[in-house]
């Protein structure tokens, strides 16, 4: 079982399932196998080294939603965290639904508007592998009011936190469960566009990030500029050439 309270699972929604494959299986080295999900849908799961990183499939027509990397924190009860997260000041964008046998999950924003999920095990319960290059290794929010989302996941995981001085950026949040750090999270007011809306990223790690960075960028991303945090590592935001946005990180994050 995922560890309840921590992010043990993150899946891309894309509209180009076959590009998509093709573009992390060149740049992690990942292979890609199908399954159904329910009518005329394929959900894809993402291995490396033989072992579950991820997963992957194109938004249905009902829920149509723009190309985009999906944390999910594992919960013991679905519907007792819907009650929380709006209880809580959150709401709910995709209702409880079971997903074949694989588990359960739903969908909410948090109170300053970033999207997260949740997902209660059934026969699936996470990735495999974290923390190894070409696997989860961080996430990290980025929120235009960090006192009321520590305030919301505090009330509804029992998250901790703590803060950082991050020099000029101001000051780092890492959220904790009990003494392990489980996430992250700044003010984006000055450090991002304005129009770039609260969100959670996902951070891959990986063992060369320039050579990461090159190597996407041949496959047809787009690649910031690499950047080095103190105690964290070299780093890249990265967005795909369907869109989706996600991080890689060569060092520690943890």
């Amino acid at each position: 079982m995922g560890t309840v309270g921590k992010f043990n699972w993150a899946d891309l929604t894309t509209s180009d399932p076959k590009a998509a494959k093709a573009f992390y299986a060149g740049l992690f080295g990942w292979t890609g196998e199908d399954q159904p999900a329910g009518e005329s849908q394929v959900y894809t799961l993402f291995s490396k080294d033989g072992k579950l990183v991820a997963g992957g499939g194109e938004a249905p027509p009902e829920r149509p939603m723009p190309p985009t990397w999906m944390p999910y924190i594992t919960v013991e009860d679905v519907e007792t965290s819907a009650s929380a997260v709006e209880g809580s000041g959150g709401s709910t964008m995709l209702p409880a639904m079971e997903v074949m046998d694989a588990g359960k999950m739903a969908i909410f924003s948090d109170p300053t508007g970033a999207p997260f999920a949740v997902w209660q095990d059934g026969n699936h319960t996470g990735a495999e592998l974290k923390d190894a290059p070409g696997s989860l290794t961080w996430v990290e929010l980025g929120t235009g009011d960090i006192a009321t989302a520590t305030k919301f996941y505090k009330d509804v995981f029992g998250w901790g936190a703590q803060t950082v001085p991050m020099g000029d950026s101001g000051e780092y949040t890492l959220f904790t469960l009990g003494e392990d750090q489980v996430a992250g999270g700044y003010d984006k007011t000055g450090v991002l566009p304005d129009e770039v809306p609260p969100h959670w990223l996902v951070y891959f790690a990986v063992d060369d990030i320039d050579a990461t960075v090159e190597k996407a960028t041949a496959l047809g991303a787009r690649a910031g500029d690499i950047i080095d945090v103190e105690m964290a590592g070299r780093m890249s935001v990265i967005h795909d050439p369907q869109g989706a946005v996600f991080g890689a990180i060569e060092g520690s994050s943890q």
